[in-house]
């Protein structure tokens, strides 16, 4: 997987390249994935598999990449669990008013987490990985302004 391969060269002045499988795969599962096919990977929980696949010079890039979606999951997280402890604290129990005062202040995109919040208690962190994956695009732009 460490050799790119061989190059045979014939009296005629002819070349041939080889590439061994092995190589061949490693360099499809590195430059094949494209961000969106990465964040889905990380999404459903599946990026250590990739990880593992490659040889380890090259785990780096992805494991940061996870790492840095994992930053990003953070955020969105601690955020949207205090916005909602602190709307449960000013409606209490009530639906009604919880509702009512959460479309009024909290943006159209964070409804649907405070409604979920208020049905089961905390915020789902599914939900946060599903959103990652679905606008990875915007997320991608925000790891990349970190990053430079």
């Amino acid at each position: 997987a460490n050799e790119e391969g061989w190059i045979l060269r014939f009296k005629d002045g002819k070349r041939l390249k080889i590439k061994g499988d092995e190589y061949i795969g490693v360099h499809r599962l590195l430059h094949g994935l494209s961000d969106k096919a990465k964040v889905k990977a990380w999404s459903t929980g599946t990026m250590n598999n990739y990880i593992m696949m490659l040889p380890e010079e090259f785990r780096p890039e992805l494991e940061k990449f996870s790492d840095d979606l994992d930053k990003v999951k953070d955020s969105q997280y601690f955020f949207l669990q205090s916005v909602f402890e602190t709307m449960k604290e000013l409606h209490g129990g009530s639906i009604k008013e919880f509702a009512l005062h959460v479309n009024k202040v909290i943006h159209v995109e964070y409804r649907k987490y405070m409604f979920q919040a208020f049905k089961n208690g905390s915020i789902s962190v599914e939900m946060i990985r599903e959103d990652i994956a679905k606008n990875y695009k915007e997320y991608i732009e925000v790891i990349n302004t970190w990053n430079n």
